[in-house]
């Protein structure tokens, strides 16, 4: 079943908890939900801007490694230091029996990399503004083509960000 499918049949947005919640209790959250089960949860850090907004978007995650895990997806992983953390898929890199995920945050221009014992979940889908905001599913298209330009322009960024940084100034 298409994670789009189930997300649609499992989470009314309307009622949905969303509270910042502590990064500890996220895994047992995820957990308890299960594989087939959808946690909505408020953005917290700015490392995914644009894309998600600090405290602004609630993003709707899964438990476990997806299925497939393609360059481009979401995932949310562990690092050495027991911190959860949001990043996207770069590059996924394929040593002996290892698979290794790249990943790089939407506002940084650094990546790191990871193994997939430290995948906690993924994203499914998101709203920008809250409730609100039209839900945003990441098998949608239109997602797609948005993340592939943006990975794109990963080069310059660092100068995207200067600029918009230069306009919200002169307002």
């Amino acid at each position: 079943m298409k994670a789009s499918q189930v997300y649609k049949d499992r989470i009314d947005p309307k009622r949905a908890d969303e509270k910042i919640l502590d990064p500890r209790k996220l895994e047992a959250l995820l957990q308890t939900i299960g594989p087939e089960g959808v946690l909505p949860l408020v953005c917290s850090g700015s490392s995914m801007t644009p894309t998600f907004r600090n405290n602004r978007t609630i993003l709707y995650l899964r438990y476990g490694k997806p299925a497939a895990v393609a360059s481009g997806d979401v995932l949310l992983f562990k690092r050495t230091d027991g911190t959860p953390v949001l990043h996207r898929v770069l590059r996924i890199i394929r040593r002996n029996s290892r698979t290794l995920y790249e990943m790089n945050g939407d506002a940084q221009n650094w990546t790191e990399t990871i193994e997939e014992t430290q995948i906690i979940g993924y994203v499914v889908g998101y709203r920008r503004n809250g409730t609100g905001d039209k839900l945003v599913q990441t098998s949608d298209r239109f997602y797609k083509l948005r993340v592939r330009l943006w990975r794109i322009l990963m080069p310059v960024r660092p100068l995207l960000f200067q600029l918009h940084a230069m306009i919200r100034i002169k307002k």
